[in-house]
């Protein structure tokens, strides 16, 4: 029986990109970078932690740390104060979240977005401690699929891995679910590439979140 559910938080249950495009564009602007990307531009970039997430529309100046490093500081003041004006929890997530939450299992936010972002994020829109832990990434830690914080949550709650479900849009979640040794359900309305192969190997492929449910 699932009673343990790890979510990936970009492109699962919040939908983010909006913010985070006009956050890098507006940081790309300050040091003469292509700055004029689009929401689907953008979407490649993402999934892979933030030096990838910027690293990826710099063009010909990859590669120069001390150029990243500025962009990395203007990114994050920006969108430390911008990070809920577009972005909005997708269609049926909490509702669906609070029939599962009524029956008793835990939940918990797994995500590659930093830490001092993505906790006020949640708290803006779900409430504080409507999860019970939130990871968050922090610049100096590896990112997902390295499921090493969420394993060591596993061990903490002395969760079995058959009793745990990560749920995802990407291959990088359901890499991390393999890493984890754990079952993965991909939602659809997210930010992967659903017609590749790698989204036919989830346990779970959806649709609908409101099926969530009847998986545990």
């Amino acid at each position: 029986m699932i009673k343990h559910l790890f979510f990936d938080l970009d492109g699962t249950l919040i939908d983010t990109l909006p913010d985070i495009a006009g956050a890098i564009n507006r940081a790309y602007s300050k040091h003469g970078i292509k700055s004029d990307y689009t929401l689907d531009e953008v979407k490649t970039f993402l999934n892979h932690g933030t030096r990838h997430l910027l690293e990826s529309g710099m063009g010909d100046k990859k590669g120069d740390e001390t150029l990243y490093q500025a962009i990395l500081k203007d990114y994050l003041d920006d969108y430390s104060t911008s990070f809920c004006v577009a972005s909005s929890i997708y269609p049926y997530i909490k509702e669906t979240l609070d029939k599962i939450k009524s029956i008793g299992a835990s939940f918990y936010v797994f995500t590659n977005k930093p830490h001092i972002i993505a906790k006020p994020l949640i708290e803006k829109l779900f409430g504080v401690g409507y999860f019970d832990v939130i990871i968050g990434h922090h610049l100096d830690k590896p990112v997902k699929p390295d499921p090493t914080p969420m394993t060591e949550i596993m061990k903490k709650k002395n969760a079995k891995q058959d009793e745990v479900l990560f749920i995802g849009d990407t291959e990088v979640d359901l890499k991390t679910a393999r890493n984890a040794m754990v079952k993965c359900a991909i939602l659809k309305h997210g930010y992967g590439d659903y017609l590749s192969s790698w989204a036919k190997e989830a346990d779970y492929l959806l649709d609908d979140p409101k099926i969530l449910p009847t998986l545990l």
